[in-house]
């Protein structure tokens, strides 16, 4: 089955790039009921590699042999990756979820913490 874009289209949030057997998905991307789907605006790529393997896919009997990027052309909105630092203020406080505003981005390496000062006091 053929791509839905081809490499260099401009593609926005949520448009489907592709099945999961043939592309995984990587920055700007992820993955939703066996499709592959951009999260951000810019520019689609593809990184190719033969080493894409089933233990960065979801689906077991993937066979995708690139990995599927969304190239921003500006620094905003940024994609936040799991394990990513930053420093919100709650807005709003539901029955299951929390409504925030993200503050700051904390640059990496910055998890470590600065308890030295707690001891002097």
């Amino acid at each position: 089955m053929p791509l839905r874009f081809q490499e260099g289209s401009v593609v926005t949030p949520g448009d489907r790039l592709g099945s999961l057997r043939e592309i995984v998905p990587g920055r700007g991307c992820y993955a939703k009921g066996g499709h592959v789907y951009a999260s951000a605006v810019g520019s689609f790529k593809l990184i190719s590699s033969t080493a894409t393997s089933t233990a960065t896919s979801p689906v077991a009997e993937n066979t995708a042999t690139a990995t599927a990027t969304v190239e921003t052309s500006r620094p905003w909105p940024v994609v936040l990756e799991v394990g990513q630092l930053i420093l919100c203020q709650v807005e709003r406080l539901l029955l299951q979820q929390a409504i925030v505003k993200i503050v700051l981005l904390l640059p990496e390496g910055s998890d470590d913490h600065d308890d030295d000062d707690d001891a002097d006091a």
